[in-house]
């Protein structure tokens, strides 16, 4: 993307959901980085993205015990005669 409006527009367009911030991790990370702007935006993006990891392994988790539970099924389930 080469148009800084479209970047904006894409970005503002993001729904967060589950993933908003919070004003104690806002709070938190203003804190430790003692007003330094750009040292709070490398780490909170740092922060969302290890936010984004942990969803993903667990929607992987959850997407492999699903289809273990289907196969466990389908193994006692008998087959109609036909």
């Amino acid at each position: 993307m080469k148009n800084p409006e479209e970047l904006i527009a894409t970005v503002q367009a993001v729904e967060l959901g589950n993933y908003d911030i919070s004003s104690w991790e806002l709070n938190v990370v203003r804190n430790f980085t003692k007003g330094d702007l750009f040292g709070a935006m490398c780490l909170m993006y740092k922060y969302g993205f290890l936010r984004g990891q942990r969803s993903e392994k667990n929607r992987s988790r959850k997407i492999g015990a699903d289809s273990n539970k289907n196969t466990a099924l389908r193994a006692v389930t008998p087959r109609a005669e036909k």
